[in-house]
């Protein structure tokens, strides 16, 4: 998945996991340039990297969450 700068790869087969769909990798930068875009890392609702499940359930109460095992 791709939005603008920011990859988020999801599967169901890794190094980590076989049969489940997870996700496993991520990356932020322009391929080529300097500006960041998506620069704040944050959704509208003020969501990104270090947001707990608590603030996600806050600002997305119908959001499915899935507790990982292993």
């Amino acid at each position: 998945m791709f939005w603008n700068d920011l990859l988020l790869v999801f599967g169901d087969e890794s190094n980590i996991s076989t049969g489940r769909r997870h996700f496993y990798y991520w990356s932020l930068g322009p391929p080529a340039g300097l500006e960041i875009d998506p620069a704040r890392g944050h959704d509208v609702e003020g969501i990104g990297v270090g947001s707990t499940v608590a603030d996600i359930r806050a600002a997305y109460p119908d959001a499915t969450t899935h507790r990982a095992t292993t």
